[in-house]
């Protein structure tokens, strides 16, 4: 048992927070959901209140809200949305009656067959969570990205969220590692969602509908990474009506419908394939061809009230094709099976469930290549989750609680330098976890308490498999919250990857190296944020985190005895500021990061390559007309850290007797290196620049738009071919355009 007295003070947290009453009461009580009227999804975070009192509460993410204590009568039901018109409804009952109160919510406006939002739009919106950042679909279509779509890419706008390059979008999360980032979708894990060598995501934010990012001390319910949480909503088929459309742009195209089957079911499959191979060479510079695909359906059947059950199917795939004896084939795919359902199954209790089935597989392929190995690597895992709220009879107050069960099976297939074939890993790394979080209002106060519960860490290691979770927001005046919110998270599978690769071929996921503990991160956060009237909002956030057992990547490996693998520790911690102001038709935000991470191991203290000192975004949005809109991003970014070469000497083999071992034995050229990322790149910076335009012609829409990446074409510098001295830099000036049109 580890420390059990380090734990305990969350018990007593725990009980008075979830002190209050969740009995029946007699007094009026008042539940349902806020949807679209036109599409029939759910709009989170709907405000929903008592006319003429102080009564009100904001729905969840799926719509669904609870007015509980109301007195007995007749009242009016308000419920407002931005982009939505409201709508007042009128509600009798009795003492001890519960009333079901579904609504419609109507869009302010309707333009080009979509659903445009165009009511007033508020800067400010204090979310429920520390380090929480909530994206809606318009948000993850602003920034401008290279060729195609991409919701990682958009991700990269937010404060504490790096990458290494612009050549890819994988990114780093508050000094954390890359493959600390759970990625999970309608509440089913997925692992590597990139397309080849990271350039793209596998998601297009047409079938998004929300992004939730958590950046640090994420509440109970989510755990198994250390940095960060990024969980995606899809968007619901269209119930009212048949839609299709397509888009073409210099990489890709794509097809998307969605249709009502019936008055309670609907259906979208949405489908995008590469077609342009040297847009690809590139944006890349790698000079192979590349062909890439995607697809996801969802299918939707309404059930009693406002529940409803689905069915997901994800399907991905990467080649990526030798061009000659020197190099090789390599091949990614990542699918996902899934069946949720979610709805009420009492009055004040809200259930999601959720059982899939998710692979991830890469291999590299030597083709015709006497040198170069073969290799694969995959995860398959089965999953269930069930993630239960209770609400409470005082407003705003809940009790979330559940179980997640997940069997990853991993495997790892190589050549070692002996041209044996060896397996290095191939087993499970079994996750079975609950959890219990509460949430109440104390004189304004949001008091949130919880535990994430690893079970077989605790009957194998005591109260070490218990995470902790807290977090207060504080009201101190108008808009404006002082935050403060800890966790403790572990991490039980890594990819077998050294951090030094400029780009990542792919990611070998294993279970943790035997003899190694489960990867260990304290985060503290505090945070204060508000509103200046209508217009502008500023944040700023400071955290710290403490890793402990980070695996790391054992480059010192000689012999066969020696660990690939060693046990290390970490330490980040940074300021974060973000600042928006909206005055229509001009949108502009801009976030300042600044964080320091450090990494120990081996008696060395080093900063890890994605230690970015200083980074800053600027997003400007300019609406000139309804038809029209344009946007620029300015990127800045200190430079990464990397490991200078001193020198060089010629090594001799000396591998024969009989020849002069000066005159006629071959000698190789190594590198002497110097200390370990002691020096910095230059600073990155470009600005990108996009504009669409939307147009009708009869029955059909579309839109037609384009983005120039590195406008001023900056020399950003990728990295030197040590033998040579070659310099390589990123992405240089980029056109491009695409068309899209729907019925």
């Amino acid at each position: 048992m580890l420390y059990p007295r380090r734990y305990l003070w969350i018990l007593p947290l725990v009980l008075t927070v979830v002190k209050p009453n969740f009995s029946t009461s007699q007094s009026l009580n008042i539940y349902g959901s806020v949807v679209d009227s036109v599409t029939l999804e759910p709009i989170p975070f709907a405000n929903v209140r008592i006319a003429g009192g102080s009564i009100g509460v904001a729905a969840n993410a799926r719509g669904f809200f609870a007015l509980p204590e109301i007195p007995p009568g007749t009242h009016k039901v308000v419920v407002t949305a931005v982009g939505y018109i409201s709508s007042e409804k009128e509600v009798t009952g009795s003492a001890g009656t519960t009333i079901r109160l579904d609504v419609r919510l109507v869009p302010t406006a309707v333009e080009l067959g979509e659903v445009l939002v165009t009511g007033e739009r508020k800067t400010h919106v204090p979310l429920p969570v520390t380090g929480l950042r909530r994206l809606e679909q318009s948000q993850l279509r602003a920034a401008p990205v290279p060729v195609q779509k991409d919701l990682m890419r958009s991700l990269l706008t937010l404060p504490g969220i790096v990458s290494t390059s612009d050549v890819n979008s994988r990114f780093y999360v508050r000094g954390g590692g890359g493959d600390q980032n759970l990625f999970m979708l309608d509440g089913m894990r997925l692992y590597s969602p990139f397309h080849a060598l990271g350039v793209y995501g596998i998601f297009d934010p047409d079938v998004i509908r929300s992004v939730d990012v958590y950046t640090g001390a994420f509440p109970a319910g989510f755990g198994g990474r250390l940095s960060s949480v990024v969980s995606m909503e899809t968007m619901e088929p269209r119930a009212d009506k048949l839609s299709a459309g397509a888009e073409v742009n210099l990489l890709s195209s794509r097809v998307q419908v969605s249709t009502p089957l019936s008055s309670s079911s609907r259906v979208f499959v949405h489908g995008r394939i590469s077609l342009f191979p040297d847009t690809f060479k590139r944006l890349s510079g790698f000079d192979q061809t590349f062909s890439f695909y995607d697809v996801m359906a969802k299918a939707s059947t309404d059930l009693l009230g406002p529940n409803s059950l689905s069915a997901l199917v994800l399907l991905t795939g990467d080649d990526l094709r030798s061009q000659g004896p020197a190099s090789a084939s390599y091949r990614w795919r990542n699918q996902l099976f899934g069946v949720s359902a979610h709805g009420l199954v009492a009055n004040r209790m809200y259930l999601m469930a959720s059982l899939y089935f998710s692979r991830y597989t890469a291999a590299r392929l030597p083709d015709q290549n006497s040198v170069i190995t073969s290799t694969s690597t995959g995860v398959a895992q089965p999953g269930f989750r069930l993630d239960a709220t209770l609400y409470s009879t005082r407003p705003n107050d809940f009790l979330n609680f559940g179980v997640e069960f997940v069997l990853p099976q991993t495997s790892y297939d190589f050549v070692n330098s002996n041209g044996s074939q060896r397996t290095y890993e191939r087993e499970s790394a079994n996750e079975l976890t609950g959890w219990l979080r509460s949430h109440s209002e104390f004189w304004g106060m949001q008091v949130e308490a919880g535990a994430h519960l690893q079970f077989l860490n605790i009957l194998k290691r005591g109260w070490s498999g218990v995470e902790p979770r807290a977090s207060i927001s504080q009201p101190l005046w108008g808009d404006w919250n002082l935050r403060l919110a800890y966790g403790r998270i572990s991490q039980s599978m890594v990819t077998a990857n050294n951090e030094d690769d400029l780009i990542p071929i792919f990611d070998a996921w294993i279970a943790l190296p035997k003899g190694l503990p489960p990867e260990f991160a304290d985060h503290y956060v505090a945070g204060l944020d508000g509103g200046i009237g209508s217009s502008l909002s500023l944040g700023v956030q400071v955290y710290r985190k403490q890793y402990k057992n980070l695996v790391l990547y054992n480059r010192d490996k000689v012999t066969r005895f020696d660990p690939d693998f060693l046990a290390g520790s970490g330490k980040s911690s940074g300021l974060e500021t973000t600042v928006r102001f909206v005055q229509d038709p001009v949108d502009l935000s801009g976030s300042y990061t600044f964080s320091r991470t450090e990494v120990s191991s081996g008696g060395f203290t080093y900063p890890p390559r994605f230690d970015v000192r200083h980074t800053i975004n600027a997003l400007l949005q300019f609406r000139p007309s309804p038809s029209v809109d344009i946007a620029l991003l300015w990127e800045f970014k200190s430079g990464s850290p990397f490991t200078q070469t001193m020198g060089f000497y010629s090594r001799m083999l000396l591998g024969s007797a009989f020849l002069d071992p000066f005159e006629d034995d071959p000698s190789f050229t190594y590198g002497i290196l110097g200390p370990k990322n002691a020096a910095r790149l230059p600073s990155y910076h470009r600005l990108d620049i996009s504009a669409r335009y939307r147009f009708v012609v009869g029955s059909l829409s579309g839109e037609v738009g384009g983005s120039i990446v590195n406008t001023y074409n900056r020399k950003n510098i990728f990295y030197f071919e040590r033998k040579t001295g070659q310099r390589f830099d990123m992405m240089p000036f980029f056109p491009s355009m695409y068309l899209s049109v729907s019925l």
